[in-house]
């Protein structure tokens, strides 16, 4: 059973915050004792103060903790300049402090340092292990790593990493016992039977264009896409801002994505450095977010916690980013308040803003650094509770103060609100910047996506007129409308075909540059003129050329527009053939035949698919093409039963054709009124 009191104050005396705290503390205790705490504070306190206080009104405890960028609690507001302290206390659970130095030359080492040191005496199984990391460390990620590979399965990791309000210059500072460090991994292992349940809330969205990190040192971006890293970033931001944590890249992976924020730059070649590695080749895009999408996915992930979580926890800690409280700016007490309201009033919550996150993406996965993600841990649950997040003595100095003591609060007070007045001048200025940055970022974003409309426009334009090169308009809208074309049977149509004479034996004279090259010169010719009299092309296969009149629109008048293209066609290649005589050059003859009758027309295939013609009346106009003599225009009976009152036609009597015996055939000769 896990026992839970919580401490916090605003305040800028260390000696003063630590005694209120520790005053909090035991009023929730009451004759308890403490087994383990984690103090936060802010930057500015004298911390080995605070530590050696704490450590004396509770002696033997397992502390651990760090300095933030602000810490909440169910206790106080959002604040700078606070000192929270939580106190953890079971007969059947052990804490256990471990403590490992060095992590930036030898992360493995030092997390396996701190885990061995942690594990020491205990008597239990290990269920929990709590992580406060140095903010300033490149290789936190290691010492995550180093840690998922020596934790006993079941054992989760979460924590953050140290924090500081970014107007002060001193360096984020960790606790471990009595001591404050840098470059250290402090843990608080937890070990026992403890029910415990999360829940990560990110709010973050990719925007803009993807691209791949094309060059990159672990942490170290110098290259995205053709771009150099620094260059990308002013594309979005404007050619004079900083890459800031407030706009992250994310990086894809399978199953979603994860956020890294950029920590500084290097003018001279224009490189970003991350918070932590981003592999090299990994797809990446930057990425915003705004308050109200923050809050609306916060509430959604609270839910599916407490949910998750059944009873109501003994106590919550939540590790938040710097860089969601830039974006949240005013609302940022909102994330505490969310907190409250989905959990209750009554259970204590810890909180604060860091500089990195980490817990797993689910409960059986192995833990992994993150940026700009809320963690909130729920632990243990309230079947007999210590007492309530608000009793106990409230902020303030302790009871029984005297009237020195109080002038001394009162001016320490006053000193807080000139110092809240400062941060708010320089929060002030950071939303000036956030502001002009966001300007930049989305005239530059309406400006992708307005080359992009105009690139799927000309797109659209292409394929449409690939669609009309390969496809009737008529049935290309067909396709584009309902995904597939029907056959559609045609009562009456024309179909002609032509070739060229010994064609075989022209082509092995030709280099095939040559013939391909002669090939399109006749069959763009063609094409121009069936245009002219309304047919379709329907395909070319080697010297063989076929359209059709009537399809896919009926016409009454399909075969004078058949033999008026076939008749034209031949008076091409009549004047192409005086011409090439009179200079001594080759030429070639070709044969044309047209049949009229029923058909039937579609498209075949789902790649590279093609509008097509079947039934007889092709195949007896391919037949009437191949009778014919060279150099003439052969027509059907039933064609010429349609075409006498305009064409003057010979009869060639009954021809004999392959599978067909013999029909009626014609040469056309000339055309009346020409």
């Amino acid at each position: 059973m896990l026992k839970v009191a919580l401490g916090h104050v605003e305040d800028i005396d260390s000696e003063a915050a630590a005694r209120v705290v520790i005053a909090q503390a035991r009023a929730q205790l009451g004759e308890g004792h403490a087994d383990a705490g984690i103090l936060l504070a802010g930057i500015e306190f004298d911390h080995r103060a605070l530590l050696q206080e704490i450590l004396a009104a509770f002696p033997g405890i397992a502390l651990v903790g760090c300095t933030t960028a602000g810490d909440f609690t169910s206790r106080g507001e959002l604040s700078d300049f606070t000192v929270s302290l939580m106190l953890f206390a079971s007969d059947d659970i052990e804490f256990k402090v471990g403590l490992g130095r060095g992590t930036a030359a030898d992360p493995a080492g030092a997390a396996r340092a701190a885990l061995g040191a942690a594990r020491s005496g205990l008597s239990r199984e290990e269920a929990l292990c709590l992580i406060f990391a140095d903010s300033l460390c490149p290789t936190n990620s290691e010492v995550v790593e180093a840690l998922n590979g020596d934790l006993r399965p079941g054992c989760a990791l979460f924590g953050a990493a140290s924090g500081r309000h970014k107007a002060e210059a001193s360096e984020p500072l960790q606790f471990c016992q009595g001591e404050v460090l840098r470059d250290v991994v402090p843990l608080l292992m937890i070990a026992g039977d403890l029910p415990w349940s999360f829940t990560l809330s990110s709010g973050w969205d990719p925007i803009g264009q993807s691209t791949r990190v094309t060059e990159a040192d672990g942490r170290l971006v110098r290259r995205l896409g053709d771009l150099k890293a620094l260059t990308f970033y002013r594309g979005y931001l404007g050619d004079h801002s900083k890459p800031a944590a407030e706009f992250p890249l994310a990086v894809r992976e399978a199953a979603g994505f994860y956020t890294r924020v950029p920590v500084r730059y290097d003018e001279a070649e224009s490189s970003v450095t991350f918070a932590a590695p981003i592999p090299e080749g990994a797809e990446v895009q930057l990425a915003e977010s705004t308050p109200s999408r923050l809050m609306t996915r916060l509430g959604d992930s609270l839910s599916d916690a407490k949910a998750r979580h059944g009873a109501a926890p003994a106590a919550a800690l939540v590790f938040s980013c710097d860089a969601r409280r830039a974006i949240l700016g005013s609302r940022a007490v909102e994330e505490l308040r969310a907190v409250e309201d989905a959990l209750g009033k009554t259970v204590p919550i810890l909180g604060f803003y860091g500089f990195a996150e980490f817990a797993p993406l689910e409960a059986a996965e192995p833990c992994r650094l993150h940026n700009c993600t809320m963690i909130t841990l729920l632990l243990g649950t309230d079947e007999a509770p210590m007492g309530a997040a608000g009793q106990g003595e409230a902020p303030g100095e302790a009871p029984g103060t005297s009237e020195a003591e109080s002038t001394g609060l009162l001016a320490r007070e006053n000193a807080v609100l000139r110092k809240k007045l400062e941060r708010s001048e320089y929060h002030r200025r950071e939303l000036e910047q956030l502001r002009d940055s966001n300007a930049a970022l989305f005239k530059t974003i309406n400006g992708e996506v307005e080359a992009a409309r105009a690139q799927l426009a000309s797109e659209k334009e292409q394929v449409e007129r690939l669609m009309l090169n390969i496809l009737p308009a008529e049935v290309a809208e067909e396709l584009k409308r309902n995904g597939a074309v029907e056959p559609v049977f045609y009562p009456a149509a024309s179909v002609l075909f032509t070739d060229f004479q010994g064609f075989t034996s022209v082509a092995r004279e030709m280099t095939p540059k040559e013939l391909v090259g002669a090939l399109d010169f006749y069959f763009s010719a063609f094409d121009r003129v069936i245009g002219r009299h309304g047919l379709e092309k329907l395909k070319t296969i080697g010297d063989s050329y076929m359209c059709a009149a009537g399809i896919p629109v009926e016409r009454s008048d399909h075969a004078i527009r058949a033999v008026g293209a076939a008749w034209d066609i031949h008076l091409f290649m009549e004047d192409l053939k005086r011409k090439r005589v009179a200079r001594g050059e080759p030429h070639w003859e070709l044969r044309c035949g047209v049949h009229a009758g029923p058909l039937m027309a579609g498209v075949i295939g789902e790649k590279k698919f093609a509008y097509d013609i079947w039934g007889d009346t092709v195949n007896i106009a391919s037949r009437l093409e191949s009778s014919c003599e060279p150099g003439s225009v052969n027509i059907s009976k039933a064609v010429h039963d349609l075409v006498r009152d305009r064409f003057e036609c010979r009869h060639r009597g009954r021809v004999a054709i392959k599978n067909r015996g013999e029909i009626d055939m014609y040469s056309v000769v000339g055309k009346f009124g020409a």
